[in-house]
């Protein structure tokens, strides 16, 4: 029979073929790569699952549906979807090393009393079902924040139908008042808002971030030991150091709001403060408060001599004085009834013990003091500004380092003092020292010269740089001087 061309194989049918032979075994290794990504590589999910984010931008502050997973590794890591958690993309992550977790309407951070079941705690992350909805209960007066979540988890973006059903759910009804199942992660400068499902679901990433924070902490203290044994002691507060810290008069509470055991630090105040007290001194700037973990940072001994040096006794009998009608807030008061109080006390000095000296005394009634040692006097004229930086300059420095007094060469430094002045007789202060203030002012002198050559390297310009346009250039302006860009464990 002859054959026709009509049954002749053409190049077509054979590309056809061929491009099926092609992606059909592919489509099988992509489901494949796809059942291998979970977790694959990756740090071990506690728990995880889906959570609301409320946002921290000052213009959106709106509620997103976010797949949340715990590590044992001690972070949170959120992504916008299930898909980007698979693929490890658009993930934002929290480290609980420095945080603390707290409830709305609870004066302190709160650990769930009832302990999960093994089942618990890992979450089914591939049935919808494991989010359940509830209909027919009359709307809560926060239906407009529903609402809102419920047009967010709607819109093209929102592809699952697991993300869509709380807001139905919220939005329908339900047993919460809008902050019944939020709880919020707490660091020095930040916080995170998230809401669960339900009180059940909350009280479980509650306590399972306390496990991983508790075992966050107790990872710091053997990294600490393990460092404390190679130097010999010498950088890190052993724990006798915290304890005596601890022990100095009016340090069992927060010197602004009276929360008992305070564990944070501010270093030139000399005072103990909670961590609430703590994020809100930050926000003061370094130059007001220079905030420290008594129990998570480095200790070096002139920073632990500071701090028995003044304690909150002494340091209110100086900030804490003319109150007049003033209540002083308590530990569970709101953030911003403290932000009020620590404002007017340490920024705009409104409880300042009064200074009963002439203008023109100033510098000559600091001199007696350094000399006498008199730390409430120093603190009191530091805090009232009546001595300029000038005459701080003019050998008060130099008369400081060569008393030897660690406490005082560290207050003059962090008022402004520049270490490395000399005298009318050239000489810096350095050269005056004596005892502990030699090694304080030798680090100053090592760490200038380390920042002169970094400067000398970055003024060096390539030819290929040397072609930028005037506004790629920065502008010109004397570097900050090298001090200020030091830790505050050095000055």
């Amino acid at each position: 029979e002859q054959i026709t061309p009509t049954s002749t194989p053409t190049q077509k049918r054979k590309e056809t073929k061929r491009k099926s032979n092609l992606f059909t075994p592919g489509k099988k290794d992509e489901d494949k790569n796809k059942s291998d990504r979970l977790g694959h590589g990756r740090a071990i999910p506690i728990k995880q699952g889906f959570l609301y984010k409320k946002g921290t931008n000052s213009i959106n502050r709106d509620w997103k549906k976010k797949y949340a997973v715990l590590l044992d590794d001690g972070r949170i890591i959120y992504h916008p979807s299930f898909h980007d958690y698979e693929n490890d993309s658009h993930g934002k992550e929290i480290i609980l090393q420095r945080t603390t977790i707290k409830i709305p309407g609870s004066n302190k951070p709160r650990v769930a009393l009832r302990s999960s079941s093994n089942d618990n705690k890992l979450n089914d992350v591939t049935s919808t079902d494991s989010i359940s909805t509830t209909a027919g209960k009359i709307e809560t007066p926060n239906a407009k924040k529903r609402h809102r979540r419920l047009q967010q988890s709607n819109t093209p973006n929102s592809t699952n139908n697991s993300t869509t059903s709380k807001s139905t759910s919220n939005t329908n009804g339900g047993d919460d008042d809008g902050d019944e199942n939020v709880f919020i992660i707490v660091s020095l400068d930040k916080q995170w808002f998230f809401e669960a499902q339900s009180n059940e679901e909350r009280d479980e990433w509650v306590q399972a971030i306390e496990q991983q924070i508790l075992f966050s902490l107790q990872n710091i203290e053997s990294s600490k030991a393990a460092r404390a044994g190679k130097t010999g002691g010498t950088t890190i507060a052993d724990s006798a150091s915290v304890q005596a810290i601890k022990h100095i008069p009016g340090n069992g509470f927060c010197a602004d709001c009276d929360q008992l055991n305070p564990t944070w630090a501010s270093l030139n105040l000399g005072a103990l403060i909670c961590m609430d007290c703590a994020s809100l001194h930050r926000n003061l700037g370094t130059h007001l408060s220079r905030v420290r973990s008594l129990e998570l940072d480095e200790w070096p001994p002139e920073l632990v001599q500071v701090m028995r040096s003044i304690g909150n006794k002494l340091a209110n009998t100086i900030w804490e004085v003319n109150i007049k009608n003033r209540v002083k807030p308590q530990p569970n008061a709101s953030s911003s009834e403290r932000e009020r109080w620590i404002r007017d006390k340490y920024e705009q000095k409104l409880f300042v013990a009064p200074l009963h000296i002439l203008p023109n005394q100033a510098r000559q009634t600091l001199i007696e003091s350094i000399t006498k040692e008199d730390l409430y006097t120093i603190i009191l004229l530091l805090a009232h500004r009546k001595v300029t930086i000038d005459e701080i300059n003019s050998s008060l420095l130099h008369l400081a380092a060569m008393q030897g007094n660690v406490t005082i060469l560290q207050l003059l430094l962090w008022f402004g003092a520049d270490p490395f002045i000399t005298d009318t007789n050239g000489r810096t202060p350095l050269q005056c020292a004596n005892g502990d203030c030699i090694r304080i002012l030798q680090t100053l002198t090592n760490n200038q010269t380390d920042f002169q050559q970094q400067q000398l390297k970055q003024t060096i310009i390539s030819p290929q740089q040397s072609t930028l346009s005037r506004q790629q250039r920065p502008p010109a302006s004397s570097p900050a001087p090298p001090y200020d860009k030091l830790p505050s464990t050095v000055i």
